[in-house]
């Protein structure tokens, strides 16, 4: 790709520019029903290990994988997309943190409901990055653009 919006720490190696263009809070989500909510306190590490993550598959091809809040041993479903991860816990299949700008209308439904952790998740930094020298028009147009907040106005509201 000539230009891409990314989470996280760049690649090692260099060889691109990046700018930063936003930030995503998140919320630590399960169903209703979800035993996680029976607890009535802040939630451990400990707690978690019996139950599945939800976790977001790395899409990266050429990178080494990366994995984020996921605790060794953990046992997870892997799913190949944020709405699937959304579903996923709506259904009660599992727990994990969601982009709030994602789930306004679960939570305002009730069909998620968020938990409080002991080990929050920091907001996530994206960033637009650009291979170093290129040129090209839609380069050009976005970096024209990068004095605006690009994140969470990208991601869809809602996916159900």
């Amino acid at each position: 790709a000539d230009i891409v919006i990314a989470a996280g720490e760049g690649p090692a190696g260099g060889g691109y520019q990046a700018a930063t263009v936003g930030n995503l809070d998140f919320a630590f989500c399960v169903a209703p029903t979800h035993p996680l909510t029976r607890l009535g306190r802040p939630l451990e590490r400990g707690d978690l290990l019996d139950c599945n993550a939800i976790v977001v598959g790395d899409s990266a091809r050429t990178l080494s994988d990366r994995t984020v809040g996921l605790l060794a041993g953990q046992p997870r479903i892997t799913v190949p997309s944020m709405a699937a991860k959304v579903a996923c816990q709506v259904a009660g299949l599992g727990h994990g943190f969601l982009p709030r700008a994602c789930i306004a209308n679960e939570l305002a439904r009730g069909t998620l409901v968020e938990l409080p952790t002991e080990e929050p998740r920091a907001p996530e930094v994206f960033w637009l990055a650009w291979k170093t020298g290129a040129k090209g028009q839609a380069l050009r147009w976005w970096r024209e653009r990068l004095n605006r907040t690009l994140v969470p106005a990208l991601l869809p509201r809602s996916f159900i």
